[in-house]
């Protein structure tokens, strides 16, 4: 899989990273880990994860599969706490899946909440930065993190110049890599703080550049939907995914039209793709066309350009949607 280098990481980061936010230990431990190996197989090394994803447990799932190993690379967050008895609703989502299967809207909505319940934001200060960087190492089981990002900031904590000082000191100890901001969102403004800037997939974004790591989620959650709805209202908006040898009627292929698509627009930018299914993970990943992605012609290009705006805007913002 194409790396991209930067001065902050000696390893480079995969162009794709597998976000872990849908992944989580307890009742579906062997399913998350089976998810986490199929992505390492299909070439991947980037993982993102935060404290509170996959009920307070996907930081320890992933440190179970990876733990030290200097060959992947590490994303995680603070700002939001992990949710309580994150055990508990892991035994109760798995358990009330199948109940509600035929009943799709009252699924989402309950184990949605579940998932969702809100967790007091611990008040960041360098001592509580500190401890809940040495909560996550431990919970990872990794001496540094390569990636840590303010998750969901308020202007203020951004602007606070003692939270700067202590980003800044935890990469020069090497405690961490590079760090910045992530959210579930867009950015207004995008934030001028650290080295990583991680917000939800648009084509208004900011071009790539060699400074920042830029990295993208929500590609597949806000976009795919559109695309699919467009195939069935014009039949010739395939066209432009057979320009880049997909074949649009083929549903498996859309999540790999897309993909190829935003990372020939975007070469130097990172995207996360979520999936608590193997399978489905492996499918996408196998559509990908590298030789395109790193060679692409004027032709490519166009059509990826004219695919992508023509999912402008993107579907509004999931609250469950992860940073």
């Amino acid at each position: 899989m194409n790396r991209i280098d930067h001065p902050d990481l000696p390893k480079g980061i995969s162009r794709i990273g597998l976000g872990c936010a849908r992944l989580n230990g307890g009742a579906d431990r062997k399913l998350g880990q089976e998810v986490i190996e199929t992505a390492i197989a299909m070439g991947i090394t980037h993982f993102d994860t935060a404290p509170s994803y996959g009920f307070g447990l996907s930081e320890r799932l992933l440190g179970s599969v990876i733990a030290n190993d200097k060959g992947y690379s590490v994303a995680t967050k603070v700002g939001i706490a992990p949710p309580s008895g994150g055990g508990a609703r892991s035994i109760a989502r798995k358990l009330l899946r199948p109940v509600l299967n035929g009943l799709p809207a009252v699924k989402q909505a309950m184990i949605g909440a579940l998932g969702t319940t809100a967790a007091p934001r611990p008040q960041l200060t360098p001592d509580t930065i500190r401890q809940h960087l040495d909560n996550s190492r431990a919970a990872l089981r990794r001496d540094e993190i390569e990636l840590y990002m303010l998750h969901e900031p308020s202007q203020a904590v951004v602007a606070d110049a003692a939270v700067l000082e202590c980003f800044d000191a935890l990469k020069t100890s090497g405690a961490i890599n590079a760090f910045g901001v992530g959210i579930g969102d867009t950015f207004a403004q995008e934030p001028t703080f650290g080295q990583v800037v991680q917000s939800r997939w648009t084509m208004a974004g900011p071009a790539s550049d060699f400074g920042k790591i830029r990295v993208y989620h929500g590609l597949f959650r806000h976009s795919l939907p559109r695309f699919r709805e467009l195939l069935a209202d014009r039949p010739q908006f395939g066209k432009l995914a057979e320009t880049l040898d997909f074949d649009a009627e083929n549903k498996d292929c859309h999540p790999a039209i897309l993909l190829t698509a935003a990372m020939i627009l975007r070469p130097r930018d990172v995207f996360l793709i979520s999936s608590n299914a193997p399978d489905r993970l492996k499918g996408c990943l196998k559509g990908m066309d590298w030789h395109r992605i790193g060679s692409p012609s004027e032709k490519d290009v166009n059509a990826s350009r004219a695919l992508l705006s023509a999912l402008e805007p993107p579907i509004e913002s999931d609250p469950r949607d992860a940073a």
